[in-house]
């Protein structure tokens, strides 16, 4: 029998090469996860954590990050298809608006 909640969170570990991993609730029963011990921001997924919620006065994701939701019991799971491509949009959205940022500073 497969543990969906840890096979989940395996794989999330795998994905961020993180042990502890930081969870930040966005809007839309979204959450972000990443490494704790991560040191290197990651502004995209930072822009878009933001763009889907997170307080911008927070401190910025860093390293890898992935994306899930949560079930009624308060398990991780796959985002659903509106999620994903809520997602999917604000990523879009906030590569474009760093690409710009970043060819106005050259």
């Amino acid at each position: 029998m497969i543990n969906a909640a840890r096979s989940v969170l395996r794989g999330v570990r795998e994905h961020t090469g993180g042990a502890i991993l930081t969870s930040a609730a966005l809007d839309h029963r979204i959450d972000a996860l990443s490494d704790a011990s991560a040191t290197a921001p990651n502004m995209l997924a930072t822009a878009a954590a933001i763009d889907l919620g997170r307080d911008s006065m927070a401190r910025p994701l860093a390293g890898a990050v992935v994306f899930l939701t949560t079930d009624e019991q308060g398990m991780f799971r796959s985002l659903s298809p509106e999620q994903y491509h809520r997602v999917m949009a604000t990523f879009q959205d906030c590569r474009a608006a760093l690409d710009d940022a970043l060819a106005v500073t050259r």
